[in-house]
């Protein structure tokens, strides 16, 4: 007789077969798996359009988390391997100067030639101005990479970085291909530019251009003047006794500023170009300041204000005519309590300007959590609302009102 017990216990094991499909759609799936916003983005700095860079710590968390996917993939088979490789080393990261070591050992290696091709972006993080010297292989790595677009240093401790010329060099070998340069200044820059600006010089096609706080810098009166048409968005310092750039520089593509601080000033040929604003301010004297920075800069249509507390603005902030955009953005994190956020919207709702279409909160996104954290708050902001008719969005240009469901 046949036996009627099940037969299942003794099958072998079903086998994982992955899909056939083509190779375009794989790397599409590659990419939407590890995507990173506004992590190659080479054309311009503006918080406003759909996609922007995250802050630079949330972005350093992103990126580490989608390279250990591309790792996981690379490792998967053969095929995925070829496909994925490319997107592996599309955005390479040394988070320290023992990582700076390992990634010059992989891309200057004689079986990485293919890799270095596909290298768009290198960040180079430094615990200290002592642990890069001109010894290490920094300026090794860059011009190893043939087609590099986007360049960061930066640094772990606030602590400024003490540039090597070989490192200037380097990057000045790299003029054809770099759009975006991002560092802070050296504490030699702050008596030298000399090298800093023959660098720069270098860069034709170079268009955004920031750069963290280096104290003072000496005159630049007399440095030969440096052209950069392609410039579109730069951080900005002071002419003359602390300056970077100079009136006589060409700059003539520069549309937008980011000011460190507010004492910075712009030669009216180039503040009539200017449409876009990045400034720092604080909330006691906040309409004082704006109506003066925006004299110089009379066509600015986006502004982001940006504080080291809270509040950010005054209740009654005024700004002028053609500004129609405003970011908001803070340094500190979410708020525990809940009178910070009414205060908040209670200003933003008080805001005198005739011209004004949005509110955005640039930086870092705490905005989905609060409808569960503070359902009281969102009762003010649902009363406040009418009463202006800008929308108040998220960093990603979301209506807050979508977003917590008020609508």
């Amino acid at each position: 007789m046949p036996s009627t017990a099940d037969p299942g216990w003794w099958k072998r094991p079903r086998i994982f077969v992955l899909p056939v499909l083509p190779p375009e759609l794989w790397i599409e799936i590659f990419e939407f798996a590890t995507y990173v916003p506004g992590a190659l983005q080479s054309q311009s700095y503006n918080p406003f359009e759909t996609v922007v860079p995250l802050p630079q710590l949330e972005e350093l968390r992103s990126l580490k988390i989608a390279y250990r996917t591309k790792r996981s993939l690379v490792l998967v088979c053969k095929r995925w391997r070829d496909l994925a490789l490319p997107i592996l080393y599309r955005v390479v990261l040394a988070d320290g100067t023992k990582a700076l070591l390992y990634l010059y050992r992989t891309l200057t290696s004689d079986l990485a030639t293919s890799l270095r091709t596909h290298v768009r972006r290198l960040i180079c993080r430094v615990e200290t101005a002592e642990k890069l010297l001109a010894s290490d292989p920094l300026p090794d790595v860059i011009k190893a990479i043939p087609s590099l677009v986007i360049f960061n240093l930066w640094l772990t401790n606030g602590t400024s970085y003490s540039m090597p010329d070989d490192v200037l060099l380097a990057v000045a070998s790299q003029g054809k291909s770099i759009r975006v340069l991002d560092w802070t200044p050296s504490l030699r820059d702050e008596y030298d530019l000399t090298g800093w600006r023959q660098m720069l010089s270098s860069l034709p096609n170079l268009r955004i251009l920031r750069y963290g706080f280096g104290g003072m810098s000496p005159s630049t009166a007399s440095a030969p003047p440096i052209r950069l048409p392609n410039l579109t968005y730069s951080t900005w310092d002071t002419f003359g006794r602390h300056g970077r750039l100079t009136p006589e520089d060409d700059l003539t593509g520069l549309r937008a500023l980011e000011f460190i601080s507010t004492s910075a000033l712009v030669p009216p040929h180039l503040g009539r170009n200017i449409t876009s604003l990045s400034m720092p301010v604080v909330p006691q004297n906040a309409n004082e300041v704006i109506a003066r920075v925006l004299s110089a800069l009379p066509n600015v249509t986006h502004l982001v204000l940006w504080s080291l507390v809270w509040a950010i603005i005054p209740h009654a902030l005024s700004l002028p005519k053609k500004v129609q955009k405003l970011g908001l953005c803070w340094w500190s994190g979410q708020r525990d309590n809940n009178e910070d956020y009414a205060g908040l919207f209670e200003n933003i709702f008080s805001i005198h300007a005739p011209d004004l279409e949005t509110v955005r909160f640039v930086g870092w996104d705490e905005w989905g959590a609060l409808s569960r954290r503070s359902p009281q708050v969102l009762s003010r902001f649902r009363e406040l609302a009418p009463s202006r008719t800008f929308r108040v969005e998220d960093r990603e240009g979301r209506l807050l009102v979508d977003l917590w469901g008020l609508s």
